[in-house]
């Protein structure tokens, strides 16, 4: 097995045994350098760029690890092969990430499938079962940008306020209107980043994690 992250996410595996391959805190404090291990009999770990990959066994169970580590859309993917060849691959594709996000992944030998449980909010509780997909979900997107404005505690007005704006996106997706969508979504932008406008009590850090994940959502949208 080989498996693969892309973007700001990072990757962990447990084997049957809860034996880990993947990152570790660093022993050395301050350091700039990268810790991981692979106790995991017969795995590595490797990092490329914005891309993660741990190689294990086919022939056991696994619990698999997604962390966010930053704003925007990320992709699994899931090789099984014999030797040098690939012979089967699985791919999830820009699935919506923040720092709050978690998913797991179980991944056994007679497994004819491969599923995504997603937490969007981090709150311990996977609020979306994903199969495979090549093609980006602008409702699941919106839908888990939803609870993680739920999960910033802003003033009930303000939540409101984002949130009815978020409905009517979604319904204008689900309509097909892709036109009223994109100007929508940089109508929303622009109320933001306005420092005088409704949404100025926002404190800047949860204005600017939206912002980011809107523009996310209109580039993918292209």
């Amino acid at each position: 097995l080989r498996l693969s992250v892309y973007s700001p996410i990072t990757i962990d595996a447990y084997d049957s045994s809860n034996l880990h391959t993947g990152l570790i805190a660093s022993p050395v404090p301050d350091s700039d350098l990268t810790f991981f291990e692979a106790k995991i009999p017969n795995s590595y770990y490797e990092e490329f760029g914005e891309g993660k990959t741990i190689g294990l066994d086919a022939d056991d169970t696994y619990r698999i690890v997604l962390n966010g580590t930053g704003y925007g859309t990320f992709t699994f993917e899931k090789e099984e092969g014999v030797g040098d060849g690939v012979s089967t691959t699985t791919t999830f594709t820009d699935l919506p990430v923040t720092p709050l996000t978690v998913a797991e992944v179980e991944i056994t030998p007679d497994s004819a499938t491969t599923i995504i449980k997603l937490d969007p909010d981090g709150d311990g509780d996977f609020d979306y079962t994903l199969s495979p997909s090549d093609e980006f979900d602008p409702v699941l997107f919106l839908e888990s940008l939803k609870l993680f404005v739920y999960s910033l505690d802003l003033p009930p007005k303000m939540e409101k306020a984002i949130i009815k704006k978020i409905d009517k996106v979604i319904k204008d997706i689900e309509r097909g209107k892709i036109k009223n969508v994109e100007k929508k979504i940089k109508q929303v932008i622009r109320a933001l980043s306005h420092k005088k406008g409704h949404f100025k009590k926002i404190p800047p850090e949860d204005k600017n994690a939206i912002i980011l994940l809107l523009n996310q959502l209109l580039d993918n949208l292209k």
